[in-house]
């Protein structure tokens, strides 16, 4: 039969007995059945002689594993006390599978040794520490239909992050950063943009690659390569160009296969093609 708490065998009330020398008004301690325990008076019952008595009225529980506030006992009268379990679906520790259903709710710190597997969501609103001694230890996030989103910061020390996957739009995509390559669609392939709003403009096109606040900021292009804060920063439509330095080809929009190296190099050209700058503000 199916048994839902304790088994009978473990016993889901306890019963103890008290026989009174007389004049007692409380009761405590070691009883015949074992020493008085209770942790919710509320679950008590106490009959004397045979009789029931009425809690509040004829006894108390405000006293830890007591039974006060009773009349005087006459010698030889039997208490019989009754002490039911509180059930609790759940305190202790999981040394096997274990499995829900639904949402788990946990208020505290907990403490994983071994894997987390989601096969679901997973919302976590605290703080996460993976942390030991010995062998490292792995956050492994291994669902290519799924993302993992963090409303926050992630602080790593004296770690590393392994990025080993791809954007989950388009093919062989990566990004890092804020708006970073966000509005690259299906067609767009093989984009990395690292750097806040690096590639925010790119839909479709392919083979870019940005390093550094606003690199590619409105490129639309193919086959760009811009390392460097703001490089080829107003770059539409242009093709095959490179630029490595901050503001570097920082006027571009039309202009192709240009070449330019060193902090504002070719930084004034906006359509012109076929250039080679190298040096600081060369060309401008």
């Amino acid at each position: 039969m199916a048994y839902l708490g304790k088994s009978p065998s473990q016993g889901v009330r306890n019963r103890y007995y008290f026989t009174a020398s007389g004049g007692e008004t409380s009761i405590s301690g070691a009883l015949t059945g074992g020493t008085l325990t209770f942790t919710d008076g509320n679950y008590v019952d106490v009959n004397l002689n045979g009789v029931t008595l009425v809690a509040g009225t004829d006894y108390n529980t405000s006293t830890a594993n007591t039974i006060a506030g009773l009349s005087a006992l006459t010698a030889s009268d039997v208490a019989e006390i009754v002490v039911y379990d509180v059930f609790s679906v759940f305190s202790g520790n999981v040394n096997s599978d274990f499995s829900v259903g639904g949402n788990l709710s946990v208020t505290g710190n907990s403490t994983i040794q071994g894997s987390i597997l989601g096969n679901s969501g997973a919302t976590i609103t605290g703080d996460v520490s993976i942390a030991g001694s010995g062998a490292p230890n792995t956050f492994l996030f291994d669902r290519s239909e799924n993302t993992f989103s963090i409303a926050g910061s992630i602080s790593v020390d004296g770690g590393t992050i392994k990025l080993d996957g791809n954007y989950p739009t388009g093919t062989n995509n990566v990004a890092l950063g804020d708006t970073a390559l966000d509005s690259v669609a299906s067609g767009g392939t093989s984009n990395t943009m690292v750097g806040f709003a690096a590639g925010t403009a790119i839909t479709t096109s392919d083979n870019n690659t940005g390093f550094g606040y606003a690199a590619l900021y409105t490129s639309t292009g193919n086959q760009n390569t811009a390392v460097g804060s703001s490089a080829l920063v107003s770059s539409t439509t242009s093709d095959n160009n490179t630029a490595m330095g901050h503001s570097a080809m920082y006027a571009n929009t039309t202009g192709t296969t240009n070449v330019a190296i060193g902090a504002f190099a070719l930084d004034a050209n906006t359509t012109a093609s076929n250039n080679t700058a190298v040096g600081y503000a060369a060309l401008t």
